[in-house]
C-alpha cells in the first residue's frame, strides 16, 4: 500500500536532491579543470616577492647589488693582472657569443688582450676597461639622478662613475648563481668606438 509522504518527509527530500545534483556539477566541474592546460610559470627567482617581514625585499636588493657590484670589481682585477680568461668569464654568455664573432682567432679573450674588435675586415681599437665600465673608476653608485632602470630578481643596472664624471651604466645579469657583467650590443660608432652613456 502506498504511503503517503508527509510535508516534511517531501521538504528532506527535496533538500537531498538539491545537496546531489550540487555535488555532481562540483565533481564534473573539477573534471573538466583537470583538462585545462595552464602556462609554465616563470623561474621562482623571477616571482615577484611578497615579503612576510619589513624590508626584506629591500636587504635583497641590497644583497644583489652587493654580489653585481662584487662581479663588476672581479672583471676589473682580471684585466689589472692581465688574466684575460678569467675576465672574460666574468662575462656573461650572450656577451661571450658576440666577443667570440669579432675577436681575431674566434676567441673571445683575444678581444680582451689585443684592447680590439674585429668587424667587416676593419679592426677597431677599444679601452676595453672603458668599455664595459669606465676608464678611472671612481665608485659605483646602485642609482644616479633619477636615472630610469630596468631590474629584475636576476638583472642590475649599477652606475660606473668615473673621477672625472663621466657616467656609464652597467648592466649584471645572474646566470646560474654568478653574476656577469652583460653587454652585448657592441657599438661601433666611428671615433669612439664602445662609449655610452646613461642612455645605452
Amino acid at each position: 500500500m502506498r504511503r503517503s509522504l508527509s510535508f516534511a518527509e517531501s521538504r528532506v527530500m527535496r533538500t537531498c536532491s538539491r545537496v546531489t545534483a550540487y555535488v555532481t556539477f562540483a565533481l564534473l566541474a573539477t573534471g573538466c579543470a583537470s583538462n585545462l592546460f595552464l602556462p609554465d610559470p616563470p623561474p621562482r627567482e623571477d616571482w615577484a616577492h611578497h615579503s612576510l617581514r619589513p624590508g626584506q625585499a629591500e636587504e635583497e636588493s641590497e644583497d644583489n647589488f652587493g654580489a653585481a657590484r662584487t662581479a663588476i670589481f672581479g672583471f676589473l682585477d682580471a684585466m689589472a693582472e692581465e688574466d684575460y680568461a678569467t675576465a672574460y668569464s666574468m662575462l656573461s654568455n650572450d656577451t661571450r657569443i658576440v666577443m667570440d664573432q669579432v675577436a681575431s682567432n674566434g676567441l673571445g679573450e683575444t678581444v680582451l688582450s689585443e684592447a680590439a674588435i674585429h668587424y667587416e675586415g676593419e679592426i677597431y681599437p677599444i679601452n676595453v676597461v672603458d668599455f664595459f665600465v669606465v676608464d678611472g673608476l671612481q665608485r659605483i653608485e646602485d642609482e644616479y639622478d633619477g636615472a630610469e632602470e630596468s631590474e629584475t630578481a636576476r638583472r642590475k643596472e649599477l652606475f660606473a662613475i668615473a673621477a672625472d664624471g663621466t657616467v656609464h651604466r652597467v648592466v649584471v645579469i645572474r646566470e646560474g648563481s654568478e653574476w656577469h657583467i652583460h653587454r652585448p650590443d657592441f657599438s661601433l660608432a666611428p671615433g669612439e668606438p664602445g662609449r655610452r652613456g646613461l642612455d645605452s
